[in-house]
């Protein structure tokens, strides 16, 4: 088996290559935002949550006083 190397095809190839990597890095950083946003999104409803639970102790914590 003879293996021959060409190399009039090696520009065309390299730019597909450069291609496909420039096309998994956008993706990579559309993930990445996407994935920044909802946590900032879900972000808010957790601080909401933490809070009201805070509240919640409080009061328990003073009805706990009183008795």
């Amino acid at each position: 088996m003879n293996i021959i190397f060409q190399t009039k095809h090696i520009n065309e190839s390299l730019v597909l290559m450069l291609m496909g990597m420039v096309g998994i890095f956008v993706v990579m950083l559309v993930i990445l935002g996407v994935v920044l946003i909802l946590n900032k999104v879900t972000d808010e409803k957790k601080a909401e949550a933490r809070k009201e639970k805070k509240e919640k102790k409080a009061q328990l914590k003073n009805n706990m006083k009183s008795v």
